[in-house]
């Protein structure tokens, strides 16, 4: 049983429960009451008529027939109402539970969302990464392109200035030579 229904049951079945039983002592005591009556009745008036004294009593059986009555109508309707309360405890129950399946459903379903987004949020970060592996391995070529052709380009000028030390030195060797030869 929920606490709700548990406060509201617990807190009007034992009214309930104490109406109806002082209802019964309520009764009970009227009938104590006419019977003491009437015996106060036989006693006390050996004089009044019997007449008067069977009308008394007719009176008295009258009241408490009416007050059995409306105490059984009251009964009754105490009874109707405990089993409407206890009804609607159970309805009560009943929402309570479907309200806790529905929670529980929910947050399974939000498990699920938040797992599925943080793959998506992975793959993501997965094909940015990828992508960023894939310019900067494009730049690095790119760079070791430049610096392969900047290569190529000064062994071809060692080269060339290799060949004009070599002229140079052929001129100086044949200048030198026709010093020599100028000279003798």
């Amino acid at each position: 049983m929920s606490s709700t229904s548990t406060s509201v049951g617990g807190f009007l079945q034992p009214r309930i429960v104490a109406m109806v039983d002082k209802t019964k002592t309520i009764s009970a005591t009227l009938l104590n009451f006419a019977a003491a009556r009437l015996l106060r009745l036989r006693h006390l008036a050996p004089t009044a008529s019997v007449r008067q004294k069977d009308k008394d009593l007719e009176d008295a059986q009258r009241n408490i027939d009416a007050t059995n009555v409306i105490l059984r109508s009251k009964e009754d309707d105490v009874n109707v109402r405990l089993a409407s309360i206890t009804l609607k405890e159970k309805e009560c129950d009943t929402i309570k539970m479907n309200i806790d399946l529905k929670e529980k459903e929910l947050s399974s379903w939000e498990e699920n969302l938040n797992s599925r987004e943080k793959i998506e949020i992975q793959k993501l970060l997965d094909v940015k990464k990828q992508e960023l592996e894939v310019e900067l391995d494009e730049k690095r070529k790119a760079v070791e392109e430049g610096l392969q052709n900047r290569l190529v380009e000064m062994e071809n000028k060692e080269a060339q200035i290799n060949h004009m030390e070599e002229k140079v030195a052929k001129s100086e060797q044949a200048l030198e030579k026709k010093a020599d030869n100028i000279l003798k």
